[in-house]
């Protein structure tokens, strides 16, 4: 009660200070609960003062994770101190073989744990959650990283863990429970999960399926090599090696090219020119200023540091592990998942990390296990059910559900998260692989449908590609992780594509659609023509259809397309992906053959496969390089995998080379990464040719129409919804449109008490939509500016000139008749005719202003003119004789600003007679009197004119 109320609220740590230093739970608890035997567990006292025990071991034992932000001045004073006592704890429970205390705990829950389900309490659930936990405590329980620990007194290892398990029978415990979720035990799953996550973490497999021999032929040749390490760099020190002579310092100064001087100390560095300029570069190395932490500092949940096992942990380890992949795998990550996908309380975010990497753990055993069961050709039938037992995370439903986890984290930057994400993608992948090349035609089956389920998402390409391009300082564990996960999902994809040729993969685009309230508006001209119902319903499409348009939400759009391997195996060539690589490389002292083995394939893949040697150009990669493999410090030579170094290097060298001395701009190009245009230019020798087009628009009639492509012209009648002109015009303001709609709704609510039904309201919408479509469609238009617009045609323009010719002769010929005749020419169309009497008046209107009658009664008088032919209608190509005779025939009011008179029907004019005409006749209109008066013919000025156009100035 003290530790609950006090330290779990205030958060203080106090009570467990206090508890610690009394020494309650080596000097009472663990000598109060072993003394209560089997027997007398049915004993209510008894049994009351064992749960007691257990209860205050819980908290007693519980791991303090602090963070940072959330340490105090107690936590830092606390802390240290309990984590020691944990550790106290943790080797008093452990190793009291006499006592056995974890049997003595579970003789408590036993009873709890024989009932049925259906007849358990939720104080029996508590009691067995209550054992897992103080178990998952007691795994949990390590000696803190900053404190020192001799090996005598450091009983609380991994492997004491281990075998105490062992021994107390605490792993059939374990196999029971996990065999048992989801008929027996619900809730349980992810305390299990959080126990199992600290037992496995950082043990390696493949160490846990070998015999003794191997064993120890392993740790010989890991002897022998750093035997052979040590001579070689005792044969480096040798050379300069202190002798009685040179036992005083040593300051030498060097000239560089600049005339500047640099000093280094040390008598090695008078050897060679190599030796100082290692010394050199290591005084001037740039140390690049620490930014924030981005792996976990937790001990807990690290789970790649490497743990070392006795020959008796991995003795019981691998028989625990062996039972529980064939009895306790499926239910127990089949029950975890199903909690994910529910996100169920129990459930938190570390619980989802812990899952995948167990995941990815078990399915590395499991190989291993089948890899020595061939071996050792114990099994013959070892291929038949070996897959039986961890079928139940190979579906979809897992799939989805890592997808989606790898993706969150990626997002979100939480790389330790997408670190066991990628670790069980990439042992499903391994897994899937030796599915499909196993001898049982079942396993092969689902092994095709996994892959073409997997390699069918190209958002499964893309991530891949930017988890590995976006590596920066996530620590080795993750770039060893994402650099495996590349590596075996580019040699699985090649090698399932070179068996489907016709592989097809699902892209998916997304795409901004906005709906409109065009349908809405429509019809908003004759709102007053219809009844309020549909008023009404149109007002609310207008606003649903509003709040689409702001929220605009982003669909995603899917395309099926054939997979091409070199074109996605390009996506790796980039500079940011060759640095991933370059920064694994850098580690070579410390990698195993198969780490090194993945970096070596890389590099090939892209020098000599993709032929993109260019982008390891680089002076830095071209330095590491040689120094592994001619040191100093490099590759042993006497590995496995020194020639293949040696000569992926020389080729390497070698092309760089020979391309140098075809671009010399290669030389500069050595300092600085690569981007697309940089290794195109080196490739070819010219800058790549790009050509762009425009989406150009011309306004026609207030529209804008796209020029748009041939390939494009498919898309306008995808959809018979995608008109081309938007109804209401230019002019048509949605917002008067909407506030009409809102004023006539507001009336119709006050003057009637009810509206129409939402099932009128439907109906009459979808008849107006129906209509408004069949309306579009009338004016549906192709009005779009193709290339074959600009081109001419040569028939039709002789074509078009020939009619224009044919016209203007007609109208000479009718303007030469009503000369002779006495009358005006007269279009033949009815159009035309409003314009022949608007230029009559026109012409009268001069002449009024321009006669010298001084009566009043003539100026009123109306004058007759004839309508002259538009200028526009002469044919300037015509010879000049042709051109002079029609000329006479025709008035000309722009040059004269009184123009031609027609003269009157009494009294025809010649028409050789007009040729040589200066003077121009003037016939006066009876008025509307309809009296007549006395033709007075009016002598004008001569003009010389010709063409049309005055020739005299007028300032003569």
């Amino acid at each position: 009660r003290w530790l609950k109320l006090y330290d779990e609220k205030l958060d203080r740590l106090d009570v467990a200070r206090c508890l610690a230093e009394a020494n309650l739970v080596n000097g009472d608890l663990l000598q109060i609960l072993p003394s209560i035997s089997a027997q007398e567990i049915d004993d209510r006292v008894k049994s009351k003062i064992s749960l007691a025990c257990l209860e205050l071991l819980v908290p007693l034992t519980w791991p303090i994770e602090k963070t940072d932000t959330q340490m105090t001045v107690n936590h830092h004073r606390h802390i240290p101190y309990l984590q020691q006592a944990q550790l106290i704890y943790k080797r008093g429970i452990l190793n009291d073989d006499h006592h056995q205390l974890l049997r003595a705990a579970v003789r408590i829950v036993l009873p709890s744990m024989s009932m049925p389900l259906a007849e358990r309490s939720s104080r029996d659930e508590g009691i067995i959650k209550l054992l897992l936990y103080f178990l998952r405590n007691v795994a949990v329980i390590s000696p803190p990283p900053t404190t020192r620990v001799d090996a005598d007194e450091n009983n609380a290892t991994r492997s004491d863990t281990i075998k105490a398990f062992q021994k107390q029978d605490i792993f059939d415990l374990l196999l029971t429970v996990c065999s048992g979720i989801g008929e027996d035990f619900t809730v349980q799953d992810v305390v299990m999960l959080e126990l199992l996550f600290h037992l496995m973490r950082g043990i390696n497999t493949e160490q846990l399926y070998m015999e003794d021999i191997q064993v120890q032929e392993k740790a010989g040749k890991e002897l022998s090599m750093l035997l052979s390490k040590e001579a070689s760099l005792m044969q480096d020190s040798k050379r300069s090696a202190p002798t009685r002579h040179n036992k005083f310092g040593t300051m030498i100064w060097v000239k560089r090219d600049d005339h500047r001087y640099s000093t280094v100390s040390g008598q090695d560095v008078i050897l060679n020119d190599r030796k100082i300029l290692e010394r050199l570069d290591q005084t001037k190395k740039w140390k690049r200023p620490r930014g924030k932490n981005t792996v976990p500092t937790q001990a807990q949940d690290d789970f790649d540091t490497p743990i070392r096992l006795t020959h008796e942990a991995r003795k019981n380890l691998r028989n625990f592990v062996e039972e529980f992949l064939d009895s306790g795998f499926n239910p127990l990550f089949t029950s975890v998942q199903k909690a994910i996908q529910r996100e169920a309380d129990r459930v938190l975010d570390i619980h989802r990390r812990q899952f995948y990497f167990l995941i990815s753990w078990f399915l590395r055993a499991d190989k291993h296990r089948r890899a020595a069961a061939k071996a050792a050709s114990q099994r013959v039938d070892v291929d038949e059910d070996s897959y039986s037992g961890i079928g139940g995370i190979l579906t979809q439903e897992s799939f989805i559900t890592l997808n989606r986890f790898m993706q969150e984290s990626y997002d979100n930057k939480e790389w330790q998260d997408l670190n066991a994400g990628m670790k069980c993608f990439t042992q499903i992948l391994l897994t899937v692989q030796d599915m499909a090349e196993s001898s049982v035609e079942d396993h092969r089956m689902v092994a095709e449908n996994i892959q073409s389920r997997i390699f069918y998402e190209e958002t499964t390409h893309d991530r891949i590609v930017s988890i590995v391009r976006n590596y920066s300082n996530q620590g080795f564990g993750y770039l060893d992780a994402c650099t495996e996960l590349a590596h075996v999902y580019l040699r699985s994809l090649e090698h399932y594509s070179k068996q489907n040729v016709e592989m097809q993969v699902r892209s998916k685009r997304r795409a901004r659609k906005q709906k409109k309230a065009a349908a809405a508006l429509e019809g908003a001209e004759t709102a007053d023509n219809q009844d309020d119902g549909e008023e009404a319903a149109r007002l609310d499409e207008v606003e649903d259809a509003e709040e689409e348009e702001q929220v605009a939400r982003a669909q995603v759009t899917s395309k099926e397309r054939k997979f091409d391997f070199n074109r996605f195996a390009s996506k790796f060539t980039s500079q940011a992906c060759v640095n991933t690589f370059v920064e694994l490389t850098k580690f070579y002292q410390d990698l195993t053959v198969n780490q090194l083995k993945r970096a070596h394939r890389f590099f090939h893949r892209v020098a000599f496969k993709m032929d993109l040697a260019v982008m390891l150009y680089r002076v830095d990669i071209i330095a590491l390089l040689t120094k592994v493999v001619q040191g100093p410090g490099g590759l042993d030579v006497k590995r496995s995998d020194y020639r293949e170094w040696e000569e992926l290097v020389r080729r390497l060298i070698r092309k760089m080379v020979r391309k140098i001395e075809e671009r010399p701009e290669l030389a500069v190009e050595l300092l600085f990464s690569k981007i697309s245009p940089t290794v195109y230019f080196l490739e070819h020798g010219f800058e790549k040719q790009t050509v762009t087009r425009t989406h150009r628009e011309v306004e026609i009639a207030g529209a804008n129409i796209g020029m748009r492509d041939d390939d494009d012209d498919d898309d306008i009648n995808d959809e018979d919804d995608d008109f081309l002109f938007p109804e209401g015009g230019p002019t048509m303001s949605k917002t008067e449109a909407i506030q009409d709609l809102k004023s006539k709704r507001r009336k119709r609510k006050r003057d009637e008490g009810d509206g129409p039904t939402a099932e009128e309201l439907e109906a009459r919408a979808k008849s107006r939509q129906r209509a408004n479509l069949e309306k579009r469609r009338k004016i549906k238009s192709d009005l779009f500016i193709h290339d074959s617009d600009d081109e001419s045609d040569a028939g039709k323009d002789e074509a078009f000139f020939a009619q224009e010719d044919k016209r203007r002769e007609a109208y000479d010929r009718k303007v030469l008749q009503a000369l002779q005749q006495g009358t005006s020419p007269r279009p033949g169309s009815q159009g035309k005719k409003r314009n022949a009497s608007m230029a009559s008046e026109d012409g009268s209107r001069k002449a009024r202003r321009t006669s010298p009658l001084s009566d009043g009664e003539n100026e009123d008088a109306n004058l007759s003119f004839s309508t002259p032919p538009r200028p526009g209608s002469h044919n300037f190509d015509s010879s000049p004789e042709t051109w002079a005779e029609s000329s006479n025939h025709r008035l000309d009011s722009a040059g004269d600003m009184y123009g031609a008179a027609s003269t009157s029907a009494s009294s025809p004019i010649n028409s050789a007679g007009l040729k040589d005409t200066d003077m121009t006749a003037v016939t006066i209109d009876p008025g509307p009197s309809g009296e007549d008066e006395d033709e007075m013919p009016v002598a004008f000025a001569r003009r010389r004119m010709r063409a049309g156009f005055i020739i005299d100035s007028d300032s003569e």
